[in-house]
């Protein structure tokens, strides 16, 4: 094998040929395998040594794939692993959200509220009990909730407040996507009035507001929807769907935002934001003292709640 001119020249007792060194294609290297020279009317040579190769690579240098960049040294495999692990962790925790809240704020309030329905019917079947507050209760809540000033900016879904009964939710109360309101008569019970109620419900009319549900929705799902997609079937979701929303862990940011609302609307309303951290302080003292076979109270989903009762107060 000799090089002259430009042009590969390879003899043998069988074969003499010759082809110009730019038009020759010579395979990756992959461990101790034999490397393969690829000419231009598709014929090829097996090199089994290296030596040749070495010394074709000084005379025509060429510049290596990225595969055989990669495979050439160990550190640069490891850097490319830790690499990739960091862009994937990076788009699951910032592109995820960024593109949940794109998604959830545009939306059609149709979608919202068949999602909003179906849970209800779901949850109703599977943890809920018609409430059995008295008629009268109910009505005086009602009253209260729909006297109060909701902040007029934003894009508002229509709020319902609902009542249930739940032995396995304890004092509980959440938003669903369409702006329906579930609050447990527990929850009621442990209330000393309809201010400490109101911080509860402008926390859940705050998390609608910001479409958390929707967004926390999406980013939960958004692996198996991916996983789903790919199968053809995305029934398994969709039937997840309910107990993901009764389930929601809801970010700090979430959190704060729902707070800040909801301490909001009291001022607006000259309701003293302590009513609101007063109740959380109950519902906390009580999950304090439950043991663990106790129902979930409505603090299991809202971390950190000192920092947050502080931050009402502070406010």
């Amino acid at each position: 094998m000799a090089v002259r001119d430009g042009v590969l020249i390879l003899r043998s007792d069988e074969v003499s040929r010759r082809e110009p060194l730019a038009a020759v294609q010579v395979d990756d290297p992959l461990g101790a395998t034999p490397r393969i020279l690829r000419f231009t009317d598709g014929a090829t040579c097996e090199v089994a040594g290296t030596g040749a190769l070495r010394w074709l690579a000084g005379v025509a240098p060429g510049r290596p794939s990225a595969s055989a960049w990669l495979e050439a040294r160990a550190w640069r495999q490891v850097a490319a692993v830790i690499l990739l692990s960091s862009a994937l962790v990076g788009a699951y925790v910032v592109l995820t959200p960024w593109l949940a809240a794109v998604v959830a704020a545009r939306l059609p309030r149709a979608v919202a509220s068949s999602i909003g329905q179906r849970t209800l019917v779901s949850l109703d079947a599977l943890v809920f009990q018609p409430s059995t507050l008295p008629p009268a209760r109910q009505a005086g809540i009602l009253r209260a909730f729909w006297n109060v000033r909701w902040p007029d900016d934003g894009d508002r879904f229509d709020l319902v407040l609902t009542f249930r009964h739940s032995d396995r939710l304890g004092a509980n109360a959440f938003a669903l996507p369409d702006g329906t309101i579930v609050i447990t008569d527990a929850l009621v019970d442990l209330a000393r009035s309809d201010a400490e109620l109101l911080g509860v419900l402008a926390h859940e009319v705050g998390h609608v507001d910001g479409r958390h549900g929707l967004r926390g929705l999406l980013q939960q799902s958004v692996v198996a929807m991916v996983v789903t997609w790919s199968l053809g079937d995305v029934s398994a979701v969709m039937a997840s769907v309910p107990m993901m929303l009764l389930d929601a862990r809801y970010s700090r940011a979430f959190e704060r935002e729902a707070d800040a609302y909801a301490v909001r609307v009291l001022r607006d309303n000259g309701i003293p934001p302590g009513a609101f951290a007063d109740l959380l302080e109950r519902l906390q003292a009580g999950r304090d003292r439950a043991d663990a076979a106790a129902p979930p109270a409505y603090l299991s989903t809202h971390p950190a709640t000192a920092d947050r009762i502080e931050a009402i107060r502070g406010s």
